[in-house]
């Protein structure tokens, strides 16, 4: 790394890391996400299923399994 101080002048370009004065060039896919990154994709198709987790359905969620109840829980209220 390079010292940086107010008096220092320099034709850099790009994405720059450091602290403390540190100065570094920063790295694709280590110190950011660049645009072309594949990890931003997401090609799958979003698919309903909410109503599969309501009570009767093929994979009902109970309710203590959502949260574990406490005093403030009120059911059939």
């Amino acid at each position: 790394p390079n010292q940086v101080s107010t008096s220092t002048t320099t034709s850099i370009s790009g994405l720059l890391k450091g602290s403390g004065g540190n100065v570094a060039a920063a790295v694709a896919g280590t110190d950011y996400v660049a645009t072309n990154d594949s990890r931003l994709t997401n090609s799958r198709t979003p698919t309903t299923h909410a109503t599969s987790h309501q009570s009767g359905g093929s994979d009902a969620i109970k309710l203590d399994d959502l949260s574990t109840p406490d005093d403030k829980l009120k059911v059939g209220c």
